[in-house]
């Protein structure tokens, strides 16, 4: 079992990403040992981040994890450094818009960091 370990994925900007970044990180994370609610959780935030990353952002587009004893960082980095904001209070009949309430919601804090070049969008979750 890993205690310590990252996760590096190039990805497209195309639907089926999300997916690919799931498996990677659901990987990953059997690896170290983590499952339950705790993968869960991971997997919807890596779901999120990518999906807003494909439909708002623009290539290139990277997951990057970090697993140790104690926490779970998820990021994923985009060519655009415009970010999304959470909607305090999305239309009850939209088909979008919560995606970052979801990652608040689940995760022990997340953020964006702006750089040259596009944004990388991060989570940590307690293992």
């Amino acid at each position: 079992m890993l205690l310590d370990h990252d996760l590096s994925v190039e990805l497209d900007a195309e639907p089926r990403s999300a997916a690919l970044a799931r498996h990677a990180l659901s990987h990953l994370l059997s690896e170290c040992g983590v499952g339950g609610e705790t993968k869960d959780f991971a997997l919807l935030v890596v779901s999120e981040l990518v999906t807003n990353a494909i439909r708002f952002g623009r290539e290139p587009i990277e997951l990057r994890a970090h697993v140790t004893e104690d926490v779970i960082r998820v990021e994923v980095f985009d060519g655009d450094n415009q970010s999304r904001r959470v909607v305090d209070y999305p239309d009850p009949w939209a088909t979008n818009g919560r995606g970052l309430a979801v990652v608040e919601a689940v995760s022990r804090e997340w953020g964006v960091a702006r750089g040259d070049g596009g944004k990388t969008v991060w989570a940590t979750l307690d293992r």
